[in-house]
């Protein structure tokens, strides 16, 4: 009888029971709660990491770092710089980068400084060696407005003073002719070379003679020479 009494009393239960938060009822009549609800109805909320539970609702959470923890049970954790949630209310963070319960902080300032100086001067070293292949360039060609960088450092008159004669510059076969049309060749710079044209007055080029000195003999008489020396 007693037990009798007592299947019709679970049984009642049973049937009042209401599970709230999405809680299911078992075999027994008891709540079965989702994850983060406890209390014999599902009507308490669970607040993670520290938080607490705001009153009189008693349905949300309050954080204790609204940026970090995110979810109505602040449930969520957000990583910073990469990290990556452990589950223990922290962040696994990058090695020898940073640190900190979210990753929040750098561990090797020295590194950064490095390689933020490193890439400093590799940007330097990449603009010099661009300006010296301009300049290069320029000197090999005629082109005068070929760079801001080559014009400043005028390098047609200074890199490759031969490079940038005219036709003005240089005397013509005709009017070197004279020079040696009465004497012989000699590298007597004041009598037979000519100035280069540049800021030096000491720079010379020697010319070598258009013409020979004598004509050479007939075939008759070099045969005639050949036949006295052959007697």
């Amino acid at each position: 009888m007693a037990k009798t009494v007592e299947k019709i009393l679970q049984l009642f239960k049973w049937r009042n029971v209401t599970c709230l938060n999405g809680g299911e009822k078992n075999n027994k009549g008891e709540c079965r709660c989702q994850k983060y609800y406890t209390g014999p109805e599902c009507q308490y909320i669970q607040c993670l990491y520290g938080g607490t539970v705001i009153l009189p609702e008693n349905k949300s959470c309050l954080c204790p770092d609204e940026y970090h923890y995110r979810g109505r049970h602040c449930e969520t954790i957000l990583c910073e710089n990469g990290g990556k949630d452990n589950g223990q209310g922290g962040c696994d963070c990058l090695p020898d980068w940073y640190n900190g319960q979210f990753c929040q902080y750098y561990s090797s300032p020295w590194i950064i400084l490095f390689s933020c100086l490193g890439l400093f001067i590799t940007v330097i070293a990449f603009v010099c060696i661009a300006c010296r292949l301009q300049n290069w360039f320029c000197s090999l060609s005629d082109i005068t407005t070929f760079s801001d960088c080559c014009r400043n450092q005028s390098c047609h008159s200074q890199s490759h003073p031969l490079s940038v004669y005219s036709a003005q510059s240089v005397p013509t076969a005709y009017e070197r002719r004279p020079l040696y049309s009465n004497k012989r060749f000699t590298f007597d710079r004041e009598e037979n070379a000519i100035p280069l044209p540049s800021t030096s007055s000491d720079t010379y080029i020697a010319v070598m003679p258009e013409y020979p000195e004598t004509p050479p003999p007939s075939y008759e008489a070099a045969v005639r020479n050949e036949s006295l020396q052959a007697s």
